[in-house]
Formats: structure tokens, sequence, C-alpha cells
């Protein structure tokens, strides 16, 4: 039943809502070559390339050099790799238009040919000097067709999947977190507190433009549902009781005994007597509750927030 839930909320949060995407249309431009933001004035500083080739908030980049593009993505990592000059064609008010920038070099993240970051052997992400545009992407939501959902809730899974096998160290990280001897991982588990901490932040509106209407709040809390109940169905497929995957286990243990008698033309077996398995669901129901109390407890003293 939570797969269940989890699926027809993510089936409705793509495919109403969408997933959210930077386009490569223009929503700021940079005063200064030295500066990420928009300012009024750039004085006593160069103009970001952006500014002096003419490029304006709403224009949408169409080709860099020739090359098409479709995602921000794309667009920076043509920027990346345009050298020292970039022509682009853009649309403005239905108008197709050349402007031609020259790129100062920035630090950034390194960018793969479709889209993705570079990382390297630690998971860290790769710099490099590349070239500087000065101009922001637009974020907006795109609807998903159905056949995306699959693979979605297949990621949701596997994701989950990696965290509850690492939950004993993630236990440990949380008490030395409580202890004072490192910082609270945000990637870490938490209780119903900090779950209910989180859902409060986003109706709060904590998450500033992100969840600015209450149609935004709305979607971001039916995904934390939607991850919550994948949690539950990931946490209940431990095959060991009181959970679902002891019964489970004890079921399929059934079966397999079963059907090794029946190839060898035995009598049925007894069925299993996962009785015998209650002092392991008592030793695990104390375990639970010692991590239950414990993630209480660090939600309360050292909580895990959305700023």
């Amino acid at each position: 039943m939570n797969l269940a839930i989890a699926a027809v909320l993510v089936t409705l949060l793509l495919t109403v809502h969408g997933v959210g995407t930077l386009t490569p249309t223009v929503s700021a431009v940079a005063a200064c070559a030295n500066t990420d933001v928009a300012d009024d004035s750039c004085e006593g500083q160069d103009p970001s390339p952006a500014r002096a080739a003419g490029l304006q908030a709403g224009d949408t980049i169409l080709a860099v050099d020739g090359t098409p593009v479709q995602t921000w993505a794309q667009t920076t990592y043509a920027i990346q790799n345009a050298g020292d000059t970039a022509t682009f064609t853009v649309e403005r008010e239905g108008a197709e238009r050349t402007l031609e920038a020259d790129l100062v070099l920035r630090e950034r993240p390194l960018m793969t040919p479709d889209g993705q970051y570079q990382v390297d052997e630690e998971g860290e992400l790769v710099l490099g000097q590349v070239g500087f545009l000065g101009a922001s992407p637009t974020f907006v939501y795109e609807p998903q067709p159905v056949t995306a959902v699959p693979g979605f809730v297949g990621e949701m899974f596997t994701g989950t999947a990696r965290i509850v096998l690492t939950l004993p160290q993630r236990m440990v990280d949380v008490a030395q977190a409580v202890a004072g001897v490192e910082d609270r991982d945000a990637e870490g588990p938490m209780s119903v507190v900090g779950v209910g901490r989180v859902a409060g932040e986003v109706a709060d509106g904590a998450l500033g433009d992100a969840g600015e209407s209450v149609a935004d709040r709305f979607w971001i809390l039916l995904s934390l549902v939607a991850s919550l109940n994948m949690a539950l169905f990931v946490f209940n497929l431990i095959p060991l009781l009181p959970l679902d995957g002891g019964h489970i286990a004890g079921a399929l243990w059934e079966g397999v005994k079963k059907a090794w008698h029946r190839v060898r033309g035995l009598p049925a077996p007894g069925p299993v007597d996962t009785a015998k398995a209650l002092p392991v669901a008592y030793a695990v129901a104390v375990g639970l509750l010692g991590m239950t109390a414990l993630l209480i407890y660090a939600d309360i003293v050292t909580p895990i927030r959305l700023t």
C-alpha cells in the first residue's frame, strides 16, 4: 500500500505539476563580469559578457556557435567549450537575433556533453576554468508523460534502498551529531518529529521563491508524502520480524520447502513456524525503539532545517 500511494502521488507530481527544469530563456543578466547577480550599475568594473553583447531578460537562447540548444545544461556545456568568443542565436519578441559575446574565464563545475556535472572518484564536483557569460536561466515546471513514471519510481526505490542499507552508519552519524562531535547530515534519517518540522517549514514558506504560492507548497508537501511512503515501503522490506519483510521471508521459505518436497515426491511439509524467530523480533523491536528515541531527540536538539 505504501508503494501504491507513492506511485500514485509521483504520477500526479510528474504528469500534472511537472519536473523543475532550467530553460535557456534568460531570467536575469549580470551587470559585471565578476558577479553572477544582476545589478543596476557596474561602476568601475567591466560589464558582463552577456550585458556587453546586448543579451536581455526574456531572450531565449536557440543556439551557441551554430549548435542548437534546448536545455540550460546544453547551453552551459556549449558556453564552457566555446573559447574566448561565442555567437548566440536568440529569440526576442518572436524574431531571431545574433549576438556575439567575448567570454571571460571563471572557475566553474565542468559539465559533460549530456548535461551532467563531472565528479571525481570521491563524488566531488570537478572545477575548471571555463567561459562565463553572466546570464541566468528560467526555472519552470514541465509536465512529463506517464511513461516517465516507472523510471522515476524506480530511481526513488533504489535511492531509498541505498539509504536503508547504510542506516547503521547513518545512525552512528546522528549519535555523533547529538554529542556535538560533528554536524547533522542533511541527507540523514529523521523521525516523525523531523518530518513534521520540515512540513511546517514548507507550509510557512521557508523555501522562498520555490514555495512562494500556495500551489507550490501543496506540491512540495505532496512530494514529501510520496517520499515518506517510499521510505516506509523499503524499510518494511527488511527481512526481519516484526517488519513485513520478516513475514515475507517466512512465506518465501515455506514456498521453497514445498517446491523442494514436490520435486522429490515427498509429502508436503508443514507450515514454517515463524514463532521461532520471536527472539529476533524482540531484539529488532528494541533496536527500533532505540533508533526512534535517538532520532526524536536529535530532531529536537539538532534538527534538520530547510533553511
